[in-house]
């Protein structure tokens, strides 16, 4: 029976840093095609796949075998990655090549993240790795709705990678403060903290800057960013404790809606 309980990633937030930037590549191209339902289907194949694989590249390296584990890790392994890859063909025979490498990075992030948490479990740049691989989604699905693999896909996929990246390390920085045993925190302690997050807004604000400059619309940009870092720096001041990540979770969720919604506004007066 355990064979037949599907392996689905517990990380629930994976789900939106895989969708959202998919879905805003495809909103920019202005294209909702039939090539871009099977760029979805297979992205979602080859993303469910990561859990099993990732059981049995561990086990590969010297982690505890569990036979029964090891057969379903294998079992789904291979559903998942068969339905991405047949998912993948029709796009390929549009002449799509691209799809390739685009999927080759995203499977060297992959092992590069199985590797980072082997040796040091759950950092910042092991989650890093995983999202760079995620938001792949977003120059993929432009590049499947246009057929060009040029300078729009890379901005697209440098915009998701700044956006989600602030999650990751805001995070990060929750996940640090949790671990002291004190409710207040003092001014010093604060800036200890969360001074990754804040270099990191500092670099994130000047590059949505020189962006907002290449736009027709502007503002739309700034209006993509504007409540994610708002909240970084909120939370970095008023940092405790006490966190409560499923509502922690929740918020993160809708900002990455909010960003979607108006970076895919933007990015789409840019390319017209």
């Amino acid at each position: 029976m355990a064979l037949l309980k599907p392996i689905v990633t517990r990380e629930h937030g994976s789900w939106a840093v895989l969708l959202i930037p998919l879905i805003s590549g495809a909103s920019v191209a202005g294209s909702w095609t039939v090539a871009t339902a099977l760029l979805m289907l297979s992205s979602l194949g080859i993303f469910m796949s990561y859990v099993p694989l990732q059981a049995l590249i561990r086990e590969s390296l010297g982690g505890k075998r569990n036979r029964e584990k090891t057969s379903a890790s294998k079992f789904w392994a291979l559903f998942y990655l068969g339905f991405g890859i047949v998912m993948a063909v029709p796009l390929l025979l549009q002449g799509l090549w691209v799809l390739i490498p685009i999927g080759l990075l995203a499977a060297l992030f992959f092992v590069m993240n199985v590797l980072l948490v082997r040796k040091y479990h759950k950092t910042v740049v092991s989650d890093f790795m995983a999202m760079l691989g995620l938001t792949l989604t977003a120059p993929a699905a432009y590049y499947v709705g246009t057929g060009n693999p040029g300078l729009q896909a890379a901005l697209l996929w440098l915009v998701h990678i700044l956006f989600f990246g602030s999650s990751v390390v805001y995070v990060h920085m929750k996940i640090r403060g949790t671990s002291l045993n004190r409710e207040r925190f003092t001014w010093s302690e604060k800036l200890s903290l969360g001074k990754v997050n804040l270099f990191y807004l500092v670099f994130v604000i000047a590059v949505v800057f020189t962006l907002m400059d290449m736009g027709h619309r502007p503002e739309l940009t700034g209006l993509a960013f504007f409540p994610v870092i708002v909240h970084a720096v909120y939370g970095t001041i008023n940092l405790s404790n006490r966190v409560r990540f499923k509502n922690l979770g929740v918020l993160l969720l809708a900002h990455s809606l909010v960003f979607g919604l108006f970076i895919s506004m933007a990015m789409g007066e840019l390319s017209n």
